[in-house]
């Protein structure tokens, strides 16, 4: 599959399967994908469980392109992201509960010691969230009171 970078949510870049089989961009950061620092941890836990089965599908396409290009860079935004496309709390580009994952994603940041808009390869970030957080043992004073923390907790 193709993906392509767009940009509908103020600057974040987010993936969309292209039809045609073509690549388009007309970004200078082409190939960079936006990335809520939360977002980071989710993917660690994910079982294809979310908010609804076009979600579930979109969020597994990223985790997939990701997981397959482990070197594609990221860029970290505190705002909407490749994974908010596709999510009903996403309000034209404004999540519904933005105060709570400002806080987790801030958290993240901190925890990683990184900073809103810092690029780096996707590998990089998930061995980041692995060592600073989970392996730490903060996930859950991060982001224990996510409506999916019993996912994570299980394991």
């Amino acid at each position: 599959m193709i993906y392509e970078m767009i940009e509908p949510c103020g600057n974040a870049g987010l993936i969309k399967e292209k039809a045609d089989g073509t690549e388009l961009s007309g970004r200078a950061d082409r190939g960079v994908i936006a990335l809520r620092p939360h977002h980071g941890m989710c993917f660690l836990f994910y079982e294809g469980k979310g908010y609804s089965e076009e979600f579930t599908d979109h969020m597994g396409r990223v985790i997939r392109v990701l997981s397959e290009n482990p070197e594609r860079s990221v860029r970290l935004t505190v705002s909407a992201d490749v994974v908010c496309e596709h999510c009903p709390n996403n309000a034209e580009g404004v999540c519904e509960t933005a105060k709570k994952v400002r806080r987790y994603d801030e958290a993240v940041l901190n925890a990683c010691r990184l900073q809103d808009g810092d690029v780096l390869p996707y590998a990089d970030f998930s061995a980041l969230v692995q060592t600073m957080i989970l392996d730490a043992g903060l996930r859950r004073s991060i982001c224990g009171d996510c409506e999916w923390d019993g996912i994570c907790a299980k394991r």
